[in-house]
């Protein structure tokens, strides 16, 4: 008999896990707390917009708001110009007013309503909200549950082939068309990018216990924790890397002309020639149009015909303007510190255009196989991978680091494997490049 209660115990406890990894799969929970998932992010945004129409419609809370401001604007460097908007805000917050009645419309153009793939980040953002706002143990396994339901619904919208073609259409249409001279090996780079990158972002999520935990709303897997020290050590270790990295290129010269440094030359050549695209009538027009369009689709539908009349008429000569005060001495002197003294770019003038053309063939060539030899170093290479993971991922909030490293450590080296292949392309620098 003891051993008959023994077994039905041992039962009932594998039926109950089974039962889980089924509820798991087919997306349905176990009853229980559940108030904080009643509401959508429509639900949500349309509440925020009737609350703030309310709020305006009280005098009392606009004047509290004013001072408040009022009390920020000694904070700019706009003193005086900031506290005349203030005085002059109710004056604007009426003029707005009557486009708050419809609560909903406002959200649609938003996309906070009827974009179904929204939901999904907002039940994470939920759930890792109600961590640290109710801090109630007894909730936590339930969270922890609710996060991996969320985390399957989210592989579904990350596996469906429509979400990627989207994404890959978009990069190809506001990337890859804004240089048309590089057009095709910025499709083929994405092409070959783009699947590894969503495969990985799969495998990420796939784990739903391991994402989950990563994003701190299920306990942590004993000996699994890597310390804050052990983390900054591995990215200081990773940024002297990319420090080295770049000194090591900026210290490649000519050998026909030394006092050439081929990184800035380099620099010059890709930024010129991306210059030069951004200045063609097309590119122009075509940047125009993005900001008239994404401007124009936010604001409320009174106001669009007036929109793009001004951006129509306005945009080009201002994004025109814009355009014209890039220079690539600018850009990689100030911004990739890849030309610390002029006497290159002087050197450079100095010569011959035949000698010019030589000198980049040389450049595109050197600098190319110095890269591959830093990817071929396994050691350094991993360091650098390191040192990108820092950069990318510690900016990020916390909840959101744990799961930008994985992803990086896992991505990354995929990335820098790719770009060895392409480096190692036969006639790189005639074919694709056109410097040879």
């Amino acid at each position: 008999m003891k051993y008959l209660a023994v077994l039905c115990v041992l039962a009932l406890a594998a039926s109950s896990f089974a039962i889980k990894d089924h509820l798991l799969k087919t997306n349905k929970i176990p009853m229980g707390d559940t108030d904080i998932f009643r509401t959508d992010v429509c639900d949500e945004c349309q509440s925020i917009v009737s609350r703030f129409a309310d709020a305006m419609n009280d005098p009392a809370k606009v004047e509290t708001l004013k001072l408040l401001l009022r009390g920020l604007c000694k904070e700019t460097s706009y003193e005086l110009e900031c506290k005349l908007f203030v005085n002059k805000l109710d004056v604007f917050m009426g003029k707005l007013l009557p486009y708050l009645k419809d609560s909903k419309k406002v959200c649609h153009k938003f996309h906070m309503c009827g974009n179904k793939d929204i939901n999904t980040f907002h039940k994470l953002a939920i759930l890792y909200a109600d961590k640290y706002v109710g801090q109630l143990d007894a909730k936590s396994k339930f969270m922890c549950d609710e996060c991996r339901f969320a985390a399957n619904e989210l592989e579904n919208m990350i596996t469906d082939r429509r979400t990627q073609a989207a994404i890959r259409q978009f990069i190809s249409e506001n990337i890859c068309t804004k240089i048309p001279h590089y057009r095709g090996a910025c499709d083929l780079f994405v092409d070959d990018v783009l699947p590894e990158f969503f495969q990985k972002l799969e495998e990420l999520v796939h784990d739903a216990p391991r994402f989950c935990h990563q994003i701190g709303l299920c306990d942590a897997p004993a000996g699994n924790a890597i310390s804050d020290e052990s983390r900054e050590a591995k990215h200081a270790n990773g940024r002297k890397a990319i420090h080295q990295a770049k000194q090591q290129l900026a210290s490649i010269r000519s050998q026909a002309h030394p006092d050439i440094l081929m990184s800035c030359l380099e620099c010059d050549i890709a930024v010129d020639a991306l210059i030069i695209e951004l200045k063609t009538q097309k590119s122009i027009n075509g940047i125009a149009t993005d900001l008239q369009t994404t401007a124009c689709n936010i604001l409320p539908t009174n106001f669009t015909l007036s929109c793009n009349d001004f951006l129509g008429l306005y945009a080009p000569p201002v994004v025109y303007l814009a355009v014209n005060q890039l220079t690539s001495n600018g850009i990689c002197k100030g911004i990739f510190h890849a030309c610390p003294a002029d006497s290159s770019r002087k050197a450079f003038a100095a010569l011959t255009l035949p000698q010019q053309e030589s000198v980049k063939c040389e450049a595109c060539e050197a600098v190319n196989s110095h890269i591959r030899t830093i990817l071929q170093d396994t050691d350094f290479r991993s360091r650098i991978v390191d040192g990108i993971e820092g950069a990318l991922c510690k900016p990020l909030p916390g909840f959101a680091t744990g799961l930008c490293e994985n992803l990086m450590q896992s991505y990354i080296p995929t990335l820098l494997d790719q770009l060895q292949w392409y480096l190692s392309m036969p006639n790189l620098c005639s074919k694709v490049f056109h410097l040879c």
